[in-house]
């Protein structure tokens, strides 16, 4: 029988992979390193954020006119009639509570009637 040749070092792709990855990672984090690093870049975010909350602020203005227009009620409208309806329900729990406690005592308090017989009730 012929020996096989010595093929030399066994190559692990998995291992060559993850040193690649690792490779890449530090090219990516070195270069997104220097552009989120610079003043500009922070200035340019800064500005894209307040843009976009005034954007928000003006939607929402033109909104609100648009529903007032239409008669619907606006956003805040409705949070508002939640809380005064929410408040309508702790008050009215509140009311049936003492309804409760009034009928029970009631109840408590109501005499005896006199038993439904042919005889006279007899005296105490």
């Amino acid at each position: 029988m012929a020996d096989k040749p010595d093929s030399g070092p066994i190559i692990d792709p998995a291992a060559q992979f993850n040193t690649m990855l690792a490779e890449w990672e530090k090219m990516t984090n070195s270069i997104s390193e220097s552009i989120t690093g610079t003043k500009e870049f922070s200035q340019a975010v800064n500005q894209s954020n307040a843009m976009q909350m005034q954007m928000r602020a003006q939607i929402q203005k033109a909104m609100g006119k648009a529903l007032e227009v239409a008669n619907l009620p606006s956003r805040e409208d409705i949070i508002t009639l939640g809380e005064r309806l929410g408040a309508i329900e702790t008050q009215l729990a509140r009311i049936e509570a003492v309804i409760r406690t009034d009928l029970k005592s009631a109840s408590k308090k109501a005499k005896k009637s006199p038993k439904r017989t042919r005889k006279p009730p007899e005296a105490e």
